[in-house]
């Protein structure tokens, strides 16, 4: 779903683009997104059509969401196109405060394929910035796949500039396990180490893409107040550290959720990454003894071979892209 559909660059006479109306138009958006990514979507994607057509269905959701304003960070704000009564086009606009600042995330921008190579991509696209700048946010963003040339071209021309490529990594259950290298030591974390560890973590998972990522940083710092938190609301939060000689060259993080799947945060010292991460994911993997997939969003072409040999298969690649309003 972060990816966006747009295939042509050209122009209609027309411009039937209103608003989404809450009480109408979910159960069709629901649709239409499923028709347009359906194939590239995971557990979590499905769950997110499962609730707007909950919410579709459930009068107390539509009167909530029709009475609040606008930056409840709900797929309800967008706009739609139509022909005739039906719904063959859709922005969602995802409001996120970002460094203090709101944002926009432009996603879903969805055309149903007997009626793309008409422009419609793009108008719905320019229509949901107009509709941010309105808003007076600081910035729009997207995330387009690599290999989806005509959007991304589309996307620059627009005004929309190159922040971050990260690539999803996929390991089920019944995948196997990778080898632990013999001259790696694992072990928990230790107050010694968080140093370094929050280091290797704000460079792996910087500010440019963690504000749309379930991650933070403090999550995983060895305050013992915050542990006893963790504890006594029975959540778990695991965090492991590997070293070589004594030295601490890595280190792998989790913080059970209530997704479908489970993600990991691993890091590393640049001359270590590939020999370390193989052994700390395939370690992880066996200690959290969950039923569910992991995942791990990591800065893509880095340590390739060793996700694979970890277990892991590569979802996508996306291109993090930002428009910056005064």
């Amino acid at each position: 779903m972060a990816d966006v559909a747009l295939l042509a660059d050209t122009q209609t006479n027309e411009r039937p683009i209103r608003k989404v109306d809450i009480d109408r138009d979910l159960g069709q958006i629901a649709d239409l997104i499923e028709v347009c990514f359906g194939d590239q979507m995971d557990e979590d994607g499905h769950e997110y059509l499962r609730q707007i057509r909950r919410a579709a269905r459930d009068v107390r959701q539509i009167m909530w969401a029709r009475g609040s304003n606008e930056w409840v960070a709900m797929p309800m704000h967008g706009y739609v196109y139509e022909d005739g009564d039906r719904i063959i086009g859709n922005v969602t606009l995802v409001p996120f405060l970002k460094s203090g600042k709101w944002v926009y995330l432009i996603c879903n921008v969805a055309v149903h394929p007997e009626f793309r190579q008409r422009g419609i991509g793009r108008l719905m696209t320019v229509r949901g910035m107009e509709h941010i700048r309105k808003q007076k946010a600081q910035a729009a963003w997207l995330q387009v796949r690599v290999d989806n040339l005509p959007a991304i071209h589309l996307y620059e021309t627009l005004g929309f500039q190159h922040r971050a490529v990260r690539t999803l990594w996929r390991a089920s259950a019944r995948e196997q396990f990778g080898k632990i290298d013999e001259k790696i030591t694992v072990r928990r974390q230790r107050g010694s180490d968080w140093t370094q560890q929050k280091n290797w973590l704000e460079q792996t998972y910087p500010e440019t893409v963690a504000w749309n990522l379930p991650f933070k940083s403090e999550t995983f710092s060895p305050n013992w107040w915050r542990r006893l938190m963790y504890f006594a609301r029975a959540e778990r939060v695991e965090s492991w550290t590997a070293h070589i000689d004594g030295q601490l060259v890595g280190a792998v993080n989790w913080a059970e959720t209530q997704f479908h799947q489970e993600s990991l945060w691993p890091v590393a010292a640049p001359e270590y990454e590939s020999i370390v991460m193989e052994s700390l994911l395939s370690f992880i993997r066996q200690k959290i003894h969950t039923h569910k997939p992991v995942v791990v969003n990591y800065p893509e072409g880095r340590a390739e071979s060793a996700f694979y040999l970890a277990g892991f298969h590569k979802i996508n690649s996306l291109i993090w892209m930002e428009a910056p309003f005064a």
